[in-house]
């Protein structure tokens, strides 16, 4: 959790890398309903927050260096990620857990 710290919300670049991927992701949203679009939004925000450090380790890319980028890309495609989990979710075909995708 050493990236959760590394996380400046002064910097610019940082702010407008996420503001400019939840603009996106607004614009392009395929839904028309304010509500799904917000929720599109919170789940982009959070994945921008939350996703960046761990997606930088296991990438193996300096956080320092790729923060902006990635932040940005999750920003715009959390909504869709978060929906794409959900989905796998309801449909019990999660690549892990025992029958079902439930664990055991």
């Amino acid at each position: 959790m050493d990236w959760l710290r590394q996380i400046s919300w002064d910097d610019m670049k940082l702010v407008g890398s996420i503001g400019l991927g939840l603009l996106l992701a607004w614009l392009f949203s395929p839904d028309r309903d304010r509500r799904m679009r917000i929720a599109y939004l919170t789940a982009g925000l959070f994945f921008a927050t939350f996703g960046t450090g761990p997606l930088a380790d296991w990438a193996g890319l300096e956080f320092t260096i790729w923060q902006n980028l990635l932040a940005g890309l999750l920003a715009m495609t959390g909504g869709r990620l978060a929906r794409r989990v959900l989905l796998l979710a309801d449909s019990g075909n999660l690549p892990f857990g025992g029958k079902n995708g439930r664990s055991s």
